[in-house]
């Protein structure tokens, strides 16, 4: 992301390869440039593309960003760290940071099952505050 930033006088768009976590990676640097984004969905699960309607296929992909098809996504911040998606603490967090690459590799989407079982039995309720529109609110979750 760093050559994006310093090449964005002279490139058009940013193309982002692979899934959730790429873009995770790549949220800060593309917010600095202000390009637009083109997704090519090559990760595990890839629901930020599910959630604005891209093709999943790559070659339908690749079609997109050549069209210059465009939809609007609105960013946000958790802990000043920049999302498109979804951000997310406890059971969703725990479960993102103990999927490893070697269990995505082996058991692609059923990884997710497995490790969301292992972790459901030790998860248990929190306390969480979160701060919107000039409030907080104190909300029970996983």
């Amino acid at each position: 992301m760093q050559e994006a930033i310093r090449l964005a006088g002279d490139i058009d768009r940013v193309i982002v390869v692979g899934g959730d976590g790429s873009l995770n990676a790549a949220a800060p640097g593309l917010l600095q440039t202000g390009l637009p984004l083109g997704v090519l969905p090559l990760g595990t699960a890839n629901d930020f593309a599910r959630t604005v309607g891209l093709p999943l296929d790559l070659a339908s992909a690749i079609e997109v960003i050549a069209k210059g098809k465009t939809s609007v996504s609105i960013s946000a911040r958790a802990n000043r760290h920049p999302f498109f998606n979804v951000t997310s603490i406890g059971f969703s967090s725990d479960l993102a940071m103990s999927l490893t690459e070697k269990a995505k590799k082996r058991w692609e989407k059923l990884g997710y099952g497995l490790v969301a079982a292992r972790l459901l039995a030790s998860s248990r309720l929190f306390t969480a505050a979160l701060e919107h529109d000039g409030r907080t609110e104190e909300l029970k979750t996983l």
